[in-house]
């Protein structure tokens, strides 16, 4: 059996790192795609406006904070989109600075896409989508990236 990518925010507070493989010397942090059963990332790319405003969009359909409790999962793909500079979210739910956002996709599950948004401070907030968000993936040229 797989190991799970993400154990537990709280419990391995270096999982972040294990995204972190772009290029150090990079001007703008990259978006990043990576595959929990393979554990690696599959590929990179530009961060642009379209992927911060897709963040935005997905905060303000949010009408609270997820009940989730655990994040892990054996399969699927987590899309880590850095926001530089932090998005500021001031809703009723939620009033924070967001610096890295990660959306959690399993096809092979029932569940709703999640994302899981930190904070300036590292602090988490997990969000449940929706929206199915294979029509973003499909434009930004991600969606081959997704298995069932």
């Amino acid at each position: 059996m797989v190991r799970p990518f993400f154990h537990s925010y709280r419990t391995d507070p270096q999982w972040s790192a294990r995204l972190q493989t772009a290029d150090p010397d990079a001007d703008s942090p990259l978006v990043q795609i990576f595959d929990v059963e393979q554990e690696r990332v599959l590929t990179t790319r530009q961060n642009s406006s379209a992927f911060r405003h897709q963040v935005e969009l997905w905060i303000e359909a949010a009408e609270q904070l997820s009940g989730r409790s655990r994040l892990e999962t054996d399969s699927g793909l987590v899309v880590r989109i850095p926001l530089q500079p932090p998005l500021s979210i001031n809703r009723p739910w939620l009033q924070a600075d967001i610096s890295e956002a990660y959306l959690f996709l399993d096809p092979k599950s029932k569940a709703l896409p999640f994302l899981l948004l930190i904070s300036r401070e590292g602090k988490p907030y997990v969000l449940d989508i929706k929206e199915q968000p294979q029509d973003f993936l499909k434009e930004q040229g991600l969606l081959r990236y997704l298995k069932k």
